[in-house]
C-alpha cells in the first residue's frame, strides 16, 4: 500500500498530475515531520523583543510600586504556552500588574520505518512573555485579566526518505527523491489576551496556589513549505493548508502556579 503512495508521489514529480499525488506524502508525514537545518534561525532577534517588553514591564512594575507602596510577589507557573515565571505588583486593593515569561522546547527525531523509511526531525518551541493587569472586583481571590502576550511559538522541521524507491522499473536513489522543509509560526506576534482566573499573590497567605483560563488573539498560524528533488511539489500545498487554518484566531490558555509574597 505504501509502495502505491510513494509511486503517485514521485510520479508527480515525473509529470503525473494525477489528483492527490502530492497530498498522500503529507499524510505520510503527519506523525511528525517538519526541522529546518537551523531551526532557531529567528530565536535571537526575538528573544531581544521579549526581552525588551519584560524589562519595561519590570521598569514599569517597579515604579508603581514605589509609588503605591504596596507588595510584591514572585511566582512560577506550568501553562499551555510552557513553563515559566510571573511576578505581580499590587497597584490597588483591587488591581494589580502582573508580568512574565515562559519557555519550553520539544525536539523529535525519528525515522518512519515500512517499505520506504522517512526521517523526520521536528523542533517545537513554546516561547512567551505577558503583560496582564489582573482586576479582583470583589476583593478576593477571582480576577479578571487583560493584557497582551508576545507570543514566540513556532515549529519547524524536515522529513526526508533515507532509501531508494522503484517505480515503473525506475530506481531513485533518496538524494533524488529530495526533501521536505516545514515551518509554521503565528502571524501575530503580540496579541491582545482576556481571562479568568483564582488566586491574588499579594493578598492573603504568602503561599498560594493560581490558576488562569483565557483566550489570546493570535490571528490564525502561517505554514511556509519548500522542498527539492522529486517531493518538491509537496510544497506548492502550503497554501492549502494556509487556507485550512484560516478560521484558527483564538488560541486558549490554561495555567496554573504558585505564588510568593516577598
Amino acid at each position: 500500500m505504501l509502495g502505491k503512495k510513494m509511486s503517485k508521489l514521485v510520479g508527480e514529480g515525473l509529470g503525473d498530475r494525477r489528483p492527490g499525488g502530492c497530498l498522500l506524502f503529507i499524510g505520510y508525514l503527519s506523525p511528525g515531520p517538519l526541522a529546518m537545518t537551523n531551526p532557531f534561525r529567528h530565536y535571537w532577534p526575538r528573544l531581544a523583543s521579549l526581552l525588551a517588553l519584560l524589562a519595561g514591564a519590570f521598569l514599569l512594575a517597579g515604579t508603581m510600586q514605589r509609588a503605591h507602596a504596596q507588595r510584591v510577589a514572585l511566582g512560577t507557573r506550568a501553562s499551555t504556552l510552557g513553563i515559566g515565571a510571573d511576578a505581580t505588583v499590587g497597584l490597588t486593593s483591587t488591581l494589580n500588574l502582573r508580568v512574565g515569561g515562559s519557555y519550553f522546547p520539544v525536539q523529535r527525531s525519528g525515522v518512519m520505518r515500512t517499505e520506504v523509511d522517512v526521517r523526520y526531525d521536528v523542533t517545537a518551541r513554546l516561547a512567551a512573555g505577558l503583560l496582564l493587569l489582573d482586576w479582583h472586583p470583589f476583593d478576593n481571590a477571582l480576577r479578571l485579566s487583560a493584557g497582551g502576550v508576545y507570543n514566540a511559538s513556532r515549529i519547524q522541521g524536515e522529513a526526508r526518505p533515507t532509501e531508494s524507491h522503484t517505480v515503473q522499473g525506475k530506481t531513485f536513489s533518496p538524494e533524488r527523491l529530495g526533501r521536505l522543509d516545514a515551518e509554521a509560526s503565528f502571524r501575530n506576534t503580540i496579541a491582545p489576551y482576556v481571562g479568568v482566573g483564582f488566586g491574588n499573590a499579594v493578598r492573603g497567605s504568602r503561599l498560594d496556589l493560581f490558576f488562569d483560563l483565557g483566550a489570546m488573539y493570535v490571528n490564525r498560524p502561517e505554514v511556509q513549505m519548500s522542498g527539492r528533488g522529486l517531493i518538491a511539489a509537496t510544497s506548492n500545498h502550503e497554501s492549502t493548508l494556509n487556507r485550512g487554518l484560516q478560521s484558527f484566531h483564538i488560541l486558549p490558555y490554561i495555567s496554573l502556579g504558585l505564588s510568593y509574597l516577598l
